[in-house]
């Protein structure tokens, strides 16, 4: 079982998943951005299966729980360019 999601353990079992599938948002594909496990399902919680997770970025997590995405300084910063 896992500490907690900050845990090590559960930080390399979310990492196995990103690496396969790909290293992008499952929701919209961006790639090269931080990358968050999702839980699709807490009925497992700190003992998740592969499809209990969700690889989502940032924004897409945001939206996941009806939350405004606000910017980074650095990513409006490399719109303006």
């Amino acid at each position: 079982t896992f500490a907690s999601s900050n845990s090590p353990i559960f930080s390399d079992f979310r990492n196995s998943i990103k690496e396969k599938r790909g290293n992008k948002c499952e929701i919209c594909n961006i790639k090269g951005v931080v990358l968050h496990g999702h839980h699709l399902t807490y009925e497992r919680l700190m003992n998740e299966l592969e499809t209990d997770i969700q690889i989502v970025c940032l924004r897409c997590h945001e939206e996941i729980h009806g939350r405004k995405f606000k910017p980074s300084r650095s990513e409006t910063s490399k719109k303006k360019k």
